[in-house]
């Protein structure tokens, strides 16, 4: 991102990833506990230093979900139907994130 103008600007670019509505995902626990902010909170778990979300229709509404949590080791993966995608980051602290 480049700022061309004068002033500074506090930006957040996002990086989406589009998954099928299933399979579970999962990440190593940073220092935050998950939060949804303005949006519905999704069921996830902590178990063994891990974030777990199991995608669930019955749980999902029709408007929508989010979840917020710092994630250590710069990783995040999927499993579904034999599948495993791992995306992988730099692992920014918690001051960090963008207000």
């Amino acid at each position: 991102i480049t700022n061309h103008s004068d002033q500074e600007k506090n930006v957040a670019p996002l990086e989406v990833t589009r998954l099928p509505p299933s399979g579970d995902l999962f990440y190593p626990r940073g220092d935050t506990d998950p939060i949804s902010g303005i949006f519905y909170p999704l069921d996830v778990q902590n178990i063994d230093n891990l974030t777990w979300y199991r995608y669930d229709a019955k749980k999902i509404r029709n408007d929508h979900h989010k979840v917020m949590q710092d994630g250590k080791e710069g990783w995040v993966a999927y499993v579904d139907k034999g599948y495993l995608l791992v995306k992988q980051f730099d692992d920014n602290p918690p001051a960090a994130i963008a207000p």
